[in-house]
């Protein structure tokens, strides 16, 4: 989640990031899993579609 300064809100435009102390922060084997999961997700939804048209097309 990112912010404007409120000190220094027109002196430094820029935004800077909230960490709360409980953020997960996950490790570099769970954000590949993550990405090529939702890949796969992508790529099954578009092949849904894809098969739903043309069997619906004459």
């Amino acid at each position: 989640m990112t912010h404007y300064k409120r000190d220094d809100a027109y002196a430094h435009p820029e935004l800077t990031d909230i960490i709360s102390p409980d953020e997960a922060r996950p490790g570099l084997l769970r954000q590949f899993a993550n990405g090529l999961g939702g890949l796969v997700v992508l790529m099954l939804t578009g092949l849904v579609l894809i098969v739903m048209v043309f069997w619906k097309s004459p």
